[in-house]
């Protein structure tokens, strides 16, 4: 093998593995890594910033002085960490940036609902992207996740995602409990409360409206039965005054 001379001159089957990659962050910094391994264990990893190789053994010691000693070696893997990989990053970044730069702001809605003496409050979450999401609920400032029932996140038929969390609360601490949502659309975490007197106004609202439906209706026809009614009995007298003119004789004298 040719690196058997690299690895203390062992013989018989080996299996070399490496693991190279850089990343491009957020700030606009890279960084890279060269990591390699010998028959599944650690083996050597490059540190850009010493320009060294780490050896994870005594087997490796080998290796990193003969690629050391070279220098060109480090020199080689740092310019391709830096550049070529970078380069190659973001060209591939930009054929998909339209995907992979979209982000979706998450809509929530907070409710209540009473159940023999308990207050579930309900904290929905949805139309959000990307996937990954962070749904709690806080009693004050502490995260309350041992108390919390969660749903998964699933897509919605536009690409976007919702999901859920839910708690059991004593009704009159409902005040206390604020539903926290964490997505990479947001500067800062989103904090949401229930807010009855809003629900209950919307409730009144539909009842109102309701009414006002249902007496329309009912004038309506009351207005459209009378029209008949008396179209109907209009009709019947005009017959009835009909049938006496037509049955009466004239006099002699002209009258009826």
């Amino acid at each position: 093998s040719a690196l058997s001379p690299l690895l203390g001159g062992l013989s018989g089957g080996e299996t070399w593995q490496s693991m190279v990659g850089c990343d491009l962050l957020e700030d606009g910094s890279t960084r890279g890594y060269f990591q390699n391994a010998y028959d599944g264990r650690d083996f050597l990893a490059f540190d850009m910033e010493t320009m060294t190789f780490t050896a994870a053994d005594e087997v490796a010691l080998v290796t990193k002085r003969s690629w050391e000693e070279d220098g060109t070696v480090a020199e080689r893997w740092k310019r391709y960490l830096q550049r070529t990989c970078v380069e190659w990053l973001k060209k591939y970044l930009s054929y998909g940036w339209e995907v992979l730069g979209r982000k979706e702001r998450p809509m929530v809605r907070v409710s209540g609902r009473k159940t023999r003496g308990t207050l579930t409050l309900s904290c929905r979450v949805y139309s959000f992207y990307p996937r990954p999401i962070g749904v709690s609920w806080l009693r004050g400032t502490e995260v309350r996740d041992q108390d919390t029932q969660r749903g998964i996140i699933a897509p919605n038929s536009d690409g976007t995602f919702y999901t859920w969390a839910s708690i059991e609360v004593p009704p009159q601490e409902w005040d206390k409990y604020r539903c926290r949502v964490e997505h990479s659309s947001l500067a800062q975490p989103g904090l949401y409360a229930w807010e009855p007197e809003v629900q209950l106004l919307f409730v009144w609202m539909g009842l109102v409206a309701a009414v006002a439906v249902v007496v329309v209706v009912a004038t309506a026809g009351i207005v459209i039965w009378k029209c008949r009614w008396g179209k109907a009995v209009g009709w019947e007298e005009g017959r009835d005054l009909g049938g006496s003119l037509g049955g009466s004789r004239v006099g002699a004298d002209g009258s009826f």
